[in-house]
């Protein structure tokens, strides 16, 4: 589970999954944690209506986060 600490969340990334991430982000110009803080807020959006309270729970893997 990501530690949260004064609204700033650490997480454990996978070596392979963290260079895949750092390509993205050296491609892109941005930094990690901006490629971090997209797919997050992708997958949010996406997921949206099954994350709400009270919706059912369905069974989602967050893309190793």
């Amino acid at each position: 589970m990501p530690k949260r600490r004064d609204g700033i969340m650490t997480v454990r990334i996978p070596t392979d999954e963290k260079d895949l991430l750092q390509a993205i982000a050296d491609h892109a110009d941005v930094t990690l944690s901006d490629v971090v803080v997209r797919a997050v807020r992708d997958f949010i959006e996406t997921h949206q209506g099954s994350l709400k309270k009270g919706a059912s729970k369905t069974k989602l893997r967050p893309l190793g986060f």
